[in-house]
């Protein structure tokens, strides 16, 4: 949880005087704009290989 906040909120934080509508990033609530994933690790799974680099993972919808 550390390392999301110190990549999304603490970066937000930083600008918001130089750009109020970062007011709304970096943050899981109400009226705020959030990217988020949620997925089951049990279901991911990386099918790339060094013969097949660029081969998709799977497990998420």
């Amino acid at each position: 949880m550390d390392a999301v906040r110190k990549c999304s909120l603490e970066p937000a934080k930083r600008l918001e005087q130089v750009c109020p509508e970062l007011r709304k990033k970096g943050r899981l609530r109400a009226g705020a704009d959030a990217d988020i994933s949620v997925f089951d690790p049990e279901r991911v799974i990386d099918r790339a290989t060094y013969e097949k680099p660029a081969q998709y993972s799977e497990g998420f919808r």
